[in-house]
């Protein structure tokens, strides 16, 4: 997508601190950092999407959220996928006649 990065990364915030560490051996201070993951400020979860068809959930989710925001796979229920987590995807599980059977999260 053509899109530029500020829009995609509304999916996930991310707040740094710093504070300080103790002096090294060479009397050097480092800086410490803490990284929080907040929820998106949208819902994660679609169970109205249940019962569409996987085109039609897809069409919903790009309505929504434009093209570019979220990565969209339709998956067969019994296809094996990764367990990674990535908060730019969102999988839509369908059965043998293309059916959203299982809520679809981001993830």
């Amino acid at each position: 997508c053509n899109t530029p990065a500020s829009n995609l990364d509304n999916s996930v915030a991310v707040s740094r601190t710093s504070a300080s560490k103790p002096e090294d051996s060479t009397g050097a201070t480092t800086p410490e950092t803490t990284h929080t993951i907040q929820p998106p400020p949208f819902g994660t979860t679609w169970p109205e999407l249940v019962g569409m068809t996987g085109t039609q959930a897809k069409q919903e989710l790009e309505n929504m959220y434009g093209k570019c925001m979220f990565n969209i796979i339709i998956h067969h229920i019994h296809s094996k996928t990764t367990k990674d987590l990535r908060f730019d995807r969102i999988r839509l599980f369908v059965d043998d006649e293309e059916i959203v059977v299982r809520v679809p999260t981001i993830g």
